[in-house]
C-alpha cells in the first residue's frame, strides 16, 4: 500500500477499495466515523475484552504510518463527522502509548 500511496505502482480499484478502508477505519479510530471504535476511560482504544493491546498496536502503527503518508502527500481524509490532518493521526497515535 506504500508504493501505492507514494505513486510508485500503478492505481487499480483494489487499492482504491484499500485506501477507502483504511481511511474508514482511521475515522473510526480518531471517533470521526460511523463505527467508532470504543475508548476506555482514559482512552486507550479499546477493540476486544481479550488481547486488546495487539489491536490498539496495530491502529498506532496504522495511524504513525498514514500519518506520514498525509504530511508528505500535503493531504488530509475527510471523514463523515469532520476532516483528519496529519498532526491529528499524529496525536492519536501518542495518547496510545504516552500517559
Amino acid at each position: 500500500m506504500q508504493l501505492a500511496l507514494e505513486g510508485k505502482v500503478e492505481s487499480s480499484e483494489q487499492i482504491v477499495e484499500y485506501k477507502s478502508m483504511a481511511e474508514q477505519f482511521i475515522c473510526n479510530c480518531a471517533q470521526k466515523g460511523d463505527n467508532n471504535v470504543k475508548k476506555t476511560p482514559g482512552g486507550l482504544l479499546y477493540f476486544l475484552p481479550w488481547n486488546n493491546l495487539q489491536y490498539t498496536t496495530a491502529a498506532t502503527f496504522v495511524l504513525s504510518a498514514y500519518s506520514k503518508y498525509l504530511t508528505d502527500a500535503k493531504a488530509s481524509i475527510q471523514c463523515p463527522n469532520g476532516a483528519l490532518q496529519a498532526s491529528d493521526l499524529l496525536d492519536l497515535a501518542r495518547s496510545q502509548v504516552v500517559n
